[in-house]
């Protein structure tokens, strides 16, 4: 079902309807949050109720080639051996995969379970410090399971703080060139990011040059797989085999970036520029800008200024705040603002193990498991729940999703037939009583 950036109507109304048809009552709402609830099976009246849930939304990530409209279109597959992927696009196993388990729990009419209350969620990070229509009397169970993206194992759930922010910094075209331009475009990045990338290389050919534009606009969740900018040299040749020369480096630096391409086509330019200045302050912002713990997502220039996204993650409050004044700090150091979008504080789950203890007993019953216990801390739609709902413990159960949020995205076969049953054996054999 074709799906995008707040084009979750069709799916949402698909999952409700279907479940509807198969005797069960629901509740969607008017962001289109579906809530179904499944009866506890004869003899299992007395286990805990367990919610288990989801995210519809999925990201729209498509290569320079594909010609794929995601509000109109699905996705072409890819199946070799134990792996799928999609043609060009993500592949939207993030969470799509989690979806089709549920659904495939409310059509099973055999499978023995407890109360069970399937979240189909439209919440994502967009959403953060909302409730996003989620209220005490649609979801009330404390228990969670959520199945999301990540390798095989049981994951705790908890969440790291998150903060999207933008620098915003002014700057001015005013000056006019004419000459030789080059319009330079990095494509194809996976393991790296697309703006720092290109920030390296127009910083190495600048004394030469004078910036046109530059722009890279992606969604705060994504690391930039593609930038591109325009400059006018003085040297188009040398400006072109410097640019070649440090890109093949970069290149060699991270085995990730193999299949990443520069394309540099070269024309006539009769417009206004940026000042050599401003062409500085620009390159600044792009050096100084955190890698760690944060994703400079998005920068575009306009005539009178630029504007850099970024999406910083923090595991204690003491690091977000810290994170906030290093960003603060930039944008006075060179001479702009910040703003502040979303600001959503770190969230524990509580220190109950028992969810903990029946997820472990059930990767015992599977022998093609190996068994293990991490922390998980980022799942924002999680936090959103949690603040707004009864929600106070939860795991993560994943099969092997590599590459999320990226055209690279793929998924295992096998792993997810491992994760369904791993799912089943813990509605099934594994009874918390009330």
């Amino acid at each position: 079902i074709p799906r995008g950036d707040g084009n979750l109507e069709r799916v949402a109304e698909y999952i409700y309807n279907e479940a509807i048809s198969h005797g069960l009552s629901g509740h969607m709402d008017e962001y289109h949050n579906v809530i179904i609830e499944l009866p506890a099976t004869p003899g299992r009246e007395k286990n805990k109720p367990i919610t288990i849930q989801s995210h519809m939304f999925k990201l729209g990530i498509k290569s320079f080639e594909s010609e794929n409209e995601f509000e109109e279109n699905g996705i072409e597959l890819i199946i070799e051996g134990d792996n799928v992927w999609a043609n060009g696009t993500t592949l939207g196993a993030d969470d799509g995969i989690g979806v089709a388990m549920m659904i495939a729990l409310f059509r099973n009419h055999e499978l023995s379970h407890p109360e069970l209350e399937l979240v189909f969620s439209a919440v994502d990070e967009k959403g953060i410090g909302e409730s996003l229509g989620f209220e005490n009397d649609h979801m009330k169970n404390r228990r969670l399971i959520k199945l999301n993206y990540d390798e095989d194992g049981i994951k705790l759930c908890g969440n790291a703080g998150i903060m999207v922010s933008h620098i915003i910094l002014p700057i001015e075209k005013d000056l006019i060139v004419q000459g030789e331009s080059l319009s330079i475009s990095i494509e194809n990045v996976a393991g790296g990011n697309a703006i720092e990338i290109l920030g390296r290389l127009l910083t190495e050919v600048k004394d030469k040059s004078v910036l046109v534009d530059i722009r890279s606009i992606q969604h705060f969740d994504t690391i930039p797989h593609t930038a591109t900018a325009m400059i006018a040299s003085s040297t188009p040749g040398l400006t072109v085999l410097k640019l070649k020369n440090l890109f093949a480096e970069i290149k060699l630096e991270n085995k990730n970036l193999a299949v990443a391409t520069m394309n540099i086509q070269q024309g006539v330019i009769d417009e206004r520029c940026f000042s050599s200045e401003d062409y500085d302050k620009i390159m600044a912002l792009i050096a100084l800008t955190p890698s760690t713990s944060n994703t400079l997502y998005t920068l575009v220039t306009e005539d009178n200024k630029v504007i850099a996204g970024n999406k910083t993650r923090y595991t204690h409050q003491s690091l977000g705040k810290n994170n906030c004044d290093r960003m603060y700090y930039i944008g006075e150091l060179l001479g702009g603002e910040v703003v502040i979008d979303h600001n959503m504080p770190v969230w524990e789950p509580s220190s109950e193990r028992k969810v903990v203890e029946v997820t472990s007993e059930a990767y015992n019953m599977q022998s093609s498991f190996n068994r293990y216990v991490s922390s998980r801390h980022d799942v924002a739609d999680i936090a959103v729940l949690s603040n707004s709902t009864s929600v106070s413990n939860a795991i993560t159960i994943s099969p092997d999703i590599h590459g999320a949020h990226t055209i690279n995205e793929m998924v295992s076969v096998s792993s997810v037939q491992r994760t369904y049953s791993l799912l089943e054996s813990m509605l099934t054999d594994i009874h918390i009583h009330q």
